[in-house]
């Protein structure tokens, strides 16, 4: 059976604010992702580019903005270049809840297994997918806890 939907979640030792802010904000995102740079136009049919130098640009059309709580989009991840569209793309859900002091950032990907491809190409992308935000939640987690100032309380 294919693999259709992946899923990484990770506690984070900072508000979802800040999480939200590493998660959204393009000169973050290219610190724990989209190494290459990240353009995001944070509103419903808005556009976002990830670009990867040894990859190429891949292209996405967000769903759903609900700050600090929830970021959807629909990703064209088979070819560099492509606009997201049905056999192309994948569906990115990323929830952020609050844990006490922390945050619990969940990512689900699905979709993989109506992509117009192969299925050993499927199941790459699901395993390459997985791999990517298992490692960029990482690297999320520890920008969000060591290199972003708290912000003061009034």
């Amino acid at each position: 059976m294919l693999t259709d939907r992946i899923t990484c979640d990770i506690q984070i030792e900072a508000p979802p604010e800040r999480v939200w802010m590493v998660l959204t904000e393009p000169r973050f995102v290219s610190r724990w992702y989209a190494f290459g740079g990240a353009e995001l136009d944070l509103c419903p049919f808005g556009t976002l580019v990830f670009r990867w130098k040894e990859h190429g640009a891949f292209n996405g059309l967000i769903a759903t903005v609900e700050p600090p709580w929830a970021l959807t989009f629909v990703y064209a991840c088979l070819n560099p270049g492509e606009r997201p569209r049905f056999g192309n793309s994948t569906l990115v859900e990323l929830t952020l809840e609050p844990e006490g002091h922390r945050t619990r950032l969940r990512v689900a990907e699905s979709g993989f297994a109506q992509l117009h491809a192969a299925d050993a190409m499927k199941e790459l992308l699901a395993a390459s997918g997985r791999r990517a935000w298992t490692n960029g939640l990482g690297r999320l987690r520890s920008i969000a806890e060591h290199a972003v100032p708290a912000r003061r309380e009034a």
